[in-house]
């Protein structure tokens, strides 16, 4: 994952006014992620975004999937700047209306269990005949694995040992994870990578955007419900996701396996970047999650 950008909140007025070349009105700073900052704002009665990050990786991958795999059911806002902001990089696009799922109480989001899980369907459908390889994705929408299987495994080549890492930890989790891989069918469907109620808005009930495709891959879809079980405790994604698909007429075969698999899986990607970006506290409780999950299966 990149770094957080530096950023002088002052100068941003400034440059939104040059940029669009007429005044700004509302400007307000939004909760920033753990890769942008963002903006909202308001030109000629249009409300916009303005995220900065340190690489535009994210942004070009926002706008594929906007020029790609845009629908009713998958609504992801439209890109109208990507480019150099000082150190930075900036994109802007449409704001969608609603709020974040995040935003909602906790009944609410019990509630809103089988809006996600149509985002989901919608993903799933989207159609990726186009577009090559498997895992992370580049800006031209091709996969930079050859296979499923090779992104999984691929996890072992970016840990590093360090202070934060207990001794024969990593390769403890790995290896129960590479256990399951056999489980894991080589399907190329699209993935957000980080389906969270951080990157989903409602508005009036509805699902009105899908936001911040940057760590999107091409995979088994059961990925995201993975990432879904790992982080969110009030909503019963794990047990609901396969009775749900089969309704859409999927049957999900070595389920468990697979749900299993890619919750480790992410689960030490995480850990790798808190302990590159040497935060311990994201990594105790990331590794906390996990060490409970771990204990469970």
């Amino acid at each position: 994952m990149p770094n957080f950008p530096i950023l002088d909140d002052g100068s941003v007025p400034g440059f939104l006014k040059d940029l669009f070349k007429t005044r700004i009105v509302g400007l307000k700073k939004l909760k920033s992620s753990e890769q942008s900052i963002a903006f909202k704002f308001k030109v000629n009665r249009r409300n916009y975004i303005l995220r900065i990050a340190s690489t535009d990786q994210g942004f070009f991958k926002d706008q594929f999937v906007r020029n790609n795999y845009f629908s009713k059911e998958l609504p992801v806002p439209k890109t109208y700047y990507i480019g150099k902001m000082g150190q930075n990089y900036y994109s802007v696009t449409s704001a969608c209306p609603g709020k974040l799922l995040d935003d909602f109480s906790d009944n609410y989001l019990i509630k809103s269990v089988s809006k996600v899980l149509d985002v989901c369907h919608a993903i799933y459908s989207a159609d990726v005949s186009k577009t090559t390889g498997f895992g992370d994705w580049d800006q031209l929408g091709n996969g930079r694995y050859v296979s499923w299987s090779d992104f999984l495994l691929s996890v072992k080549d970016r840990y590093r040992e360090g202070s934060y890492w207990p001794e024969g930890y990593f390769m403890s989790v790995y290896g129960a994870m590479e256990r399951r891989v056999k489980y894991c069918p080589n399907i190329r469907k699209l993935i957000h990578g980080d389906l969270g109620s951080n990157n989903i808005l409602v508005n009036r009930g509805k699902v009105s955007g899908v936001i911040d495709w940057s760590d999107s891959k091409y995979g088994d879809f059961v990925y995201d419900v993975a990432y879904l079980g790992f982080w969110v405790d009030v909503m019963p994604y794990r047990k609901v996701f396969p009775h749900y698909f089969k309704s859409k007429d999927v049957v999900i075969v070595n389920y468990k396996e697979r749900f299993d698999c890619y919750t480790l899986n992410l689960a030490l990607s995480i850990l790798i970047y808190y302990s590159d970006s040497k935060d311990l506290n994201g990594f105790t409780y990331v590794k906390s999650r996990l060490d409970k999950f771990v204990k469970a299966i």
